[in-house]
């Protein structure tokens, strides 16, 4: 059995930034006896985050309930007037905003203040979709927006105003410019922002190479992961067989009688999560 590797393994920058500042919050909690926490899942992938409840950190919603400490703002970010909240109840905020998750944030409230009508394209209740649609002209005065993750969500979208299109990061790709597509071909005066992560779609390009030359390919990333899905369900489209998996012990068995096998991961997947799924491949080779 063959075994191709994705070239795009590891963390991107968001997570990686978030990772640290995980570790800076624990730090800062024990040096000033105070509680550590993180607002949101941090990432989306269980092994992250219960090695760090393991250690003392704490995930929780709200501020409810909580005696003050040091709270991280997960990688995919919160609503503004959420964030807000926790600072009225005395906590320390460290942000853990994904970089191009603020940037994508600034356009918001700019096209906002322009009298643009913000058309989000996204998955609905995913965590930087929320945070998105939590962006504040004003606080208190969330900016008006329009959710849209299929065709007929186009229905929702106002007449007489220009149209701002901003997507999730890690949407997909096709669906994305499809539709933009149908957004600009029903409406004038559309301004799109291109901000889509470049990390899932160098991942994506890469996947597509795996498919051309693999039996099969191994998706490696976490359940909650709409990067990992994305993959997964390229993977699929190209007909190959295709198995999203976190842990070695969910390699089915018909993968180790195929002569070549592909393995990729998503932005939030640890390498050293894909090299114990290499290593049980590479004991059947």
């Amino acid at each position: 059995m063959e075994i191709k590797l994705s070239k795009h393994i590891g963390y991107c920058k968001g997570v990686a930034r978030v990772v640290r500042l995980a570790e800076k919050v624990m730090s800062m909690a024990a040096s000033e006896g105070k509680k550590a926490y993180c607002i949101g899942s941090l990432v989306h992938n269980d092994r992250i985050r219960m090695g760090f409840e393991m250690r003392g950190m704490e995930f929780i919603k709200t501020p409810e309930g909580h005696e003050k400490g040091i709270a991280l703002i997960s990688a995919h970010g919160i609503p503004e007037s959420l964030e807000r909240s926790f600072r009225e109840a005395g906590f320390t905020i460290v942000d853990g905003t994904c970089n191009n998750i603020i940037i994508n944030k600034q356009q918001i409230l700019k096209r906002a203040q322009m009298g643009c009508c913000v058309v989000i394209i996204g998955i609905p209740g995913h965590s930087e979709t929320l945070c998105l649609q939590g962006v504040e002209l004003f606080p208190g005065v969330p900016v008006t927006s329009v959710l849209v993750s299929k065709p007929e969500d186009l229905n929702l979208i106002p007449l007489g105003f220009p149209i701002f299109v901003i997507g999730q990061t890690t949407f997909k790709k096709d669906e994305f410019l499809n539709l933009v597509s149908l957004i600009q071909s029903k409406f004038n005066n559309v301004v799109v922002q291109k901000s889509l992560c470049p990390s899932p779609l160098a991942r994506q390009q890469q996947i597509l190479s795996l498919c051309r030359s693999c039996d099969a390919v191994l998706v490696v990333g976490g359940v909650q992961s709409a990067n990992t899905a994305a993959l997964a369900d390229l993977s699929s489209s190209q007909g190959v067989k295709t198995f999203r998996l976190e842990h070695p012990d969910e390699i089915p068995e018909e993968v180790f009688s195929c002569s070549c096998v592909g393995v990729a991961a998503g932005s939030s997947t640890p390498a050293e999560e894909v090299d114990a799924i290499v290593k049980v491949l590479e004991s059947h080779v």
